[in-house]
């Protein structure tokens, strides 16, 4: 199993690829992706529950970017599911008013929730994020994925 900061880097790194700058050079240009987006959301379970690592990238964010001025929100509860991130979408992530999303769970659902409700799970979140008008990106250390 992972320790805590081997995940923590992990994440961090995922993030990084979507969000940072490809080199120094570009560390003036805001990514594309990144555009109107000033309230990011971590959500998730115990990978970002108590996590130093959105706070770690919001600030990155902001000493690349200063004139975008990012904030973020941690929603992360130790031993969530995909089921419980979509029964409390509502409360703890549409109620902040994300511009991007980013959705850390599956490690707990890769042993006994079936593929095709775990899929049919996050394709629910995305579809209320983005009709809400945030971004989505997902992150998962988890075995439950499928190739295409």
């Amino acid at each position: 199993m992972l320790g805590h900061f081997a995940v923590s880097v992990i994440m961090f790194s995922a993030v990084a690829l979507y969000a940072f700058p490809v080199s120094a050079g570009d560390a003036k240009q805001l990514p594309a992706q990144l555009e109107k987006v000033h309230r990011l959301a971590f959500f998730g379970d115990s990978l970002t529950d108590g996590s130093d690592f959105p706070e770690y990238i919001v600030n990155t964010l902001n000493k690349l970017y200063p004139a975008q001025k990012f904030d973020f929100v941690n929603a992360g509860i130790c031993g969530n599911r995909a089921r419980d991130l979509v029964n409390r979408l509502d409360r703890d992530i549409l109620s902040q008013k994300p511009d991007l999303t980013f959705i850390y769970i599956g490690t707990n659902d890769q042993n006994d929730v079936p593929q095709e409700q775990f899929r049919a799970e996050l394709m629910y979140l995305s579809r209320r994020l983005k009709a809400a008008g945030s971004k989505v990106a997902f992150i998962s250390l988890s075995g439950n994925t499928d190739p295409e």
